[in-house]
């Protein structure tokens, strides 16, 4: 009986796990693929939530104790409904986002191991038939891979690293699974058509050169720090950046972000009418002057977390995003290995990065690492061993 429990416990967790990483660039060109896609994440959707009401809360308080990290994700539910009614697009940034990140949080209080390794294993799975799947078609397409969009290889790309570094540091073994899918990610982000994958990738470089030379200890501070310095960084840039594009017609290039800085300048112009509340997930469609260029009738991706906040919610998601990524990782600062601590904060640090020039919350690779973080402390003490291990 036991034995079968955790059969399907491995089989449930897998079901999840794949139909949420299934590969997106066939969707953006075959209707059939992506109403397959689609019609899965919801009925994985719909199994989380089940899961969680009819069994998981009845044995683990973690979330009740911890509703603050969903009030983010209860607001834009109700503000775009308001706004918006309930037929509209971005269901599933409202209701199956949330469903992911509570399935990682309550499966990583369960079997974080099993949790781990199975994400690993279906990202390597991902990364290898990036490599020869449908190549010759996809080298073709602009701005779009076997994986999906070039905007979020950057993301996919840090978490499958993370994830295998966090195997190697929780199993003490260097394994050759988990150093495969750290090559493949790091060859997808730098031959991905996307600046910020690049970035991401040489950022990663720089963290290793640092981690080798031991100067790892700058990057043990609280992750509060990081999270304010990675706001303020990304507030500046706005500022820099849009006074540049309408007061110096973009004479300094490099602050420009090719052409970020003219969907920054048409957002702002935007968001001041509707400061508070926003105008809810997908409220708003934009259009620059190269939309005329292209078939697209406008889009919603504001190229900055920070505005994309603001757009979906105003300055309420604002506050409720940044307080769910402080809440978040709060407990980092727990966890009795230093080398753990390292991959959380340059993960964390990275990402901040990324928030700059492309808006997370329209994919959901990063709230599975707030729940890796938000798990982290009770993820390393659950693992076989002294936790002390790794410290220097």
């Amino acid at each position: 009986m036991k034995k079968l429990k955790s059969t399907l416990l491995n089989l449930f967790y897998y079901i999840i796990i794949i139909t949420f990483f299934l590969p997106k660039g066939i969707a953006e060109f075959n209707s059939s693929y992506s109403s397959i896609l689609t019609l899965l994440i919801w009925i994985s959707t719909f199994i989380i939530f089940l899961y969680y009401f009819l069994y998981y809360h009845k044995k683990e308080k973690i979330i009740q104790n911890n509703k603050n990290i969903f009030y983010y994700f209860i607001y834009i539910l109700i503000i775009t409904f308001i706004l918006r009614g309930i037929y509209i697009d971005g269901l599933q940034k409202i209701l199956c986002y949330p469903a992911i990140f509570l399935f990682y949080i309550c499966s990583l209080r369960d079997d974080p191991s099993k949790v781990i390794n199975i994400t690993c294993n279906v990202l390597l799975v991902n990364f290898i038939l990036n490599l020869f799947v449908l190549k010759d078609f996809f080298d073709a397409q602009f701005h779009i891979t076997f994986l999906g969009h070039v905007q979020l290889i950057s993301q996919i790309g840090l978490l499958s690293i993370f994830c295998a570094f966090l195997s190697i540091i929780i199993s003490r073994k260097i394994g050759i699974r988990n150093i495969l899918l750290i090559v493949l990610s790091l060859y997808t982000m730098v031959k991905a058509d996307a600046t910020v994958s690049v970035i991401s990738f040489i950022v990663l470089i720089l963290f290793g050169l640092i981690y080798l030379f031991k100067l790892h200890r700058l990057f043990m501070l609280n992750s509060k720090t990081y999270v304010y310095f990675g706001f303020i960084l990304s507030l500046l840039i706005i500022i820099f950046s849009v006074y540049n594009n309408l007061y110096n017609n973009n004479s300094i290039r490099f602050i420009d972000f090719n052409g970020r800085s003219f969907i920054w300048v048409e957002l702002i112009n935007n968001i001041k009418n509707h400061i508070i509340f926003g105008y809810g997930i997908e409220g708003i469609k934009i259009k620059v002057f190269w939309s005329a260029w292209t078939n697209v009738n406008g889009f919603n991706y504001a190229h900055n977390q920070i505005i994309q906040n603001l757009i979906d919610g105003g300055i309420i998601s604002l506050l409720l995003f940044w307080k769910m990524i402080i809440n978040c990782t709060k407990n980092i600062k727990k966890i009795n290995n230093k080398n753990a601590i390292f991959l959380f904060n340059i993960t964390l640090l990275i990402f901040l990065i990324i928030m700059v020039v492309e808006s997370v919350s329209l994919y959901y690779y990063f709230y599975i690492f707030l729940a890796f973080a938000f798990n982290s402390d009770f993820i390393i003490k659950m693992m076989k061993g002294d936790c002390n291990n790794g410290n220097d």
